[in-house]
């Protein structure tokens, strides 16, 4: 409820913006990219291993890379993969479905930009003062989750050559 709001709210923001498509990708994309390219730099990787995209046009780089461990060794709960923007990283090749959960944060990210983190954060807090597993509640990764059987929309995927 509170991120559609959110969500329409930041819509409508970007809708009265007179360089609207130009505000829309900078909001929604740019810091999360950013912060996904420092991380894959930082960590040795120069080039996405894939490029993936969705029906809906959801698309995303990977970054698979067992050098990606030095970032996601000392990331909380130490993941499989993560999402920053429409850049995932992953110490390894990816199977499907953990790629489809994947878009989905990409799509979470587009819709409320920066504030995603400050969203799911809030959301993990929430979850564990109700008594639960601030990963496993979260309803974040409950939405991601449930991506991960779903095959509508249709992944397309293309290796990026020249690695």
């Amino acid at each position: 409820m509170i991120t559609r709001v959110l969500a329409a709210v930041i819509n409508a923001w970007l809708a009265l913006t007179p360089l609207r498509g130009l505000a829309a990708v900078a909001w929604r994309s740019m810091p999360g990219d950013l912060l996904g390219q420092a991380v894959v730099r930082l960590c040795g990787v120069t080039a996405p291993s894939r490029r993936v995209q969705l029906a809906d046009g959801t698309e995303a780089l990977l970054y698979e890379d067992a050098r990606l461990g030095l970032y996601l060794d000392n990331v909380p709960l130490r993941p499989y993969a993560q999402t920053l923007g429409r850049i995932v990283v992953a110490r390894e090749a990816m199977p499907a479905g953990t790629i489809r959960h994947e878009l989905e944060h990409v799509r979470q990210w587009r819709r409320l930009g920066p504030l995603f983190l400050v969203v799911y954060g809030l959301e993990s807090m929430r979850v564990m003062l109700m008594g639960g597993h601030r990963y496993r509640d979260n309803r974040y990764e409950l939405a991601a989750r449930a991506r991960e059987t779903d095959l509508e929309p249709k992944l397309t995927m293309r290796e990026i050559t020249g690695r």
